[in-house]
């Protein structure tokens, strides 16, 4: 029972003290210089015609991306980052993008050019949801660890209390 207390403990202590990331998500950062926060909505504007979107994904990874039925990709880096920049200027208008990594996608239309910007809408967060960025979950896991140990301990106790 000694040998299992030590493995739950040093278990949560490696996840209180890491710094490192545990666990990844898919989401995009930015579009051209309009910072999305993490957010998803269906519908993002820009007013300039070929945009960079950046985001974080699964370190050495592949994000599959398409706008309006043309196919590229981009590499994650083992700091999660990847970055696309479109290759040629879009047209003005509406264009549907959806981008794919690791089982997870992200879909919304990108309207370009300064003529398409609804600003009513892009002032409005009523139908914003935000994602999980990448980072440390060590709250999700401490938890049940710390639980787990501390019933170990409990259930020792009563056994030994029986004797």
């Amino acid at each position: 029972m000694g040998k299992i207390k030590i493995i739950f403990l040093g278990l949560a202590v490696f996840l209180l003290i890491s710094n490192k990331v545990l666990a990844a998500g898919f989401n995009v950062s930015s579009i051209g210089s309009v910072e999305t926060g993490g957010r998803q909505i269906s519908k993002w504007w820009y007013t300039g015609l070929q945009p960079t979107i950046k985001g974080e994904g699964l370190p050495g990874s592949t994000v599959n991306i398409t706008i309006d039925d043309q196919a590229y990709t981009a590499d994650v880096t083992s700091d999660s980052e990847w970055t696309f920049t479109v290759p040629a200027a879009l047209a003005e208008g509406d264009h549907s993008v959806v981008l794919v990594n690791s089982g997870s996608t992200i879909k919304f239309n990108l309207a370009l050019g300064s003529a398409n910007v609804d600003w009513e809408a892009v002032s409005s967060e009523a139908s914003v949801s935000t994602l999980p960025t990448v980072g440390v979950v060590w709250p999700t896991w401490v938890l049940p660890v710390v639980g787990l140990g501390l019933w170990g301990f409990s259930a020792k106790i009563g056994i030994n209390a029986r004797k």
